[in-house]
């Protein structure tokens, strides 16, 4: 596994496997794994909010509400139920 700046980490692993290398990695560099997921998920926010905003005909302020609940719901959902990436 490789950090690449700030955005991106890459698993030489075949999809589903996360070898002793990888984990070794992740523990070396978790601020920087923690950082492209909190990035990814205020993307996830600001685009869900977007599209409350445009095709919900809703302000600003509270498609942002909205999306940030929906968000936490989604991931409430997925730790009760197990889901691993």
């Amino acid at each position: 596994m490789s950090v690449c700046g700030t955005t991106r980490m890459f698993s030489t692993a075949r999809l589903g496997v996360v070898t002793e290398a990888d984990l070794t990695a992740l523990r070396e560099h978790k601020a920087e794994a923690l950082a492209i997921l909190r990035e990814a998920e205020r993307d996830q926010i600001e685009e869900r909010a977007a599209i409350m905003e445009f095709d919900g005909e809703m302000t600003r302020e509270e498609a942002e509400r909205r999306a940030r609940a929906n968000t936490e719901q989604s991931s409430q959902k997925e730790r009760r139920s197990g889901w691993r990436a």
